[in-house]
């Protein structure tokens, strides 16, 4: 198990129904059938609400584009989280219980930073919408230089997710699942 990310560009909602028998939405508006791989119905995560303020989770949307990525093992993101963090300029936590995130207990502490929309968010689900990836966009063009210095693989995944939310920039979001 792990933490995977989908990001869509340019969501479109739609009133739907789903049918389990066939894994398909049905259009109320025009009666059209949407297969499953062209629609998305957001999972928002109650405690992160604010971060998905232009999604309506009661809806199903349609999108131009989606790319998706495996962000890692729970254990693995937990760790380039924790990177991301330290690059972004928290400071390691001195509690003896935090000890094994560090700097990630600075950001989850704090209520605003560089990356904090991110690194203070669920590590399982969720969706962040247009606006706080526009936020979160600009954060990954402002310390990417300094992210090439960490390590190939941080990168690697520095990149992944500077796109995903380039995505989500164009009226759309990014969801955890």
């Amino acid at each position: 198990m792990g933490l995977d990310i989908t990001a869509y560009k340019n969501l479109q909602s739609f009133p739907g129904q789903y049918d389990e028998e066939t894994d398909e939405v049905v259009n109320l508006n025009t009666g059209e059938t949407v297969n499953w791989n062209n629609y998305f119905k957001p999972c928002i995560n109650h405690h992160y609400a604010e971060r998905a303020k232009d999604v309506n989770e009661s809806l199903f949307y349609t999108f131009e584009d989606s790319i998706g990525f495996r962000a890692g093992s729970y254990i693995g993101y937990n760790y380039w989280r924790e990177q991301l963090a330290k690059l972004a300029g928290y400071l390691a936590s001195e509690s003896e219980c935090d000890s094994s995130h560090p700097y990630s207990t600075s950001a989850w502490k704090a209520d605003s930073g560089a990356f904090w929309e991110l690194i203070s968010f669920s590590d399982c689900e969720g969706v962040i919408g247009t606006e706080v990836s526009k936020k979160l966009y600009q954060d990954f063009m402002d310390f990417e230089e300094h992210a090439k210095q960490v390590d190939d693989r941080f990168y690697e995944l520095y990149v992944e997710w500077k796109t995903a939310f380039e995505y989500a920039c164009v009226n759309g979001a990014v969801s955890f699942h």
